[in-house]
């Protein structure tokens, strides 16, 4: 599968005796989305995936 430079690659996934499941990802430097999206406005397109 082709991979997107802005979309973290899982590396393991695993539940503990608790059954809390628990997700190992990539760690991708930049902005949270809430901080790239404004209400009342629109994310350019060639920002988006």
């Amino acid at each position: 599968m082709r991979q997107h430079t802005q979309i973290p690659q899982l590396y393991a996934y695993f539940k503990n005796d608790e059954q809390e499941s628990y997700l190992i990802k990539e760690y991708i430097e930049g902005n949270p989305l809430e901080e790239e999206i404004f209400e009342g406005t629109t994310l350019v397109r060639s920002r988006g995936i």
